[in-house]
């Protein structure tokens, strides 16, 4: 999940890449039973800092509603993603290059709450 460069960084986007076209056919077509909105590209080269080149294929989810949708539905489990997601909602945006360390001092000094598992398989706050 990343927010896109907005005039306050507002704006949700989730991002997944893959060398493997039917994966991201597979994943478009659960998206698309949940009623989330989406963005294939298909077919994109790409190049890392490495040199070298390679071809994949990518979903976009973006916007506030698409966010909800998805999080409610699917959500994540990886706590660098949750933290963003809960600093964004709190905040109501996220700076760019925030730590892992520093979302969750952000989140604790908002709410005394602690990071715990919740039976629908991702954290709450």
């Amino acid at each position: 999940m990343f927010i896109k460069k907005t005039e306050k960084h507002a704006y949700p986007v989730i991002k997944l890449f893959s060398k493997s076209k039917p994966l991201i056919e597979q994943i478009s077509t659960i998206l698309r039973g949940e009623c989330i909105t989406f963005y294939l590209k298909f077919d994109e080269i790409k190049h890392d800092k490495r040199g070298f080149t390679s071809t994949t294929h990518g979903i976009y989810i973006s916007g506030k509603n698409n966010l909800h949708k998805f999080m409610s539905r699917i959500g994540f489990s990886n706590v660098k993603h949750l933290t963003k997601y809960y600093v964004w909602k709190n905040y109501g945006n996220l700076e760019p290059y925030t730590n892992l360390e520093e979302r969750i001092i952000m989140l604790q000094s908002r709410s005394s709450s602690v990071v715990e598992r919740s039976a629908h398989n991702h954290y709450e706050l």
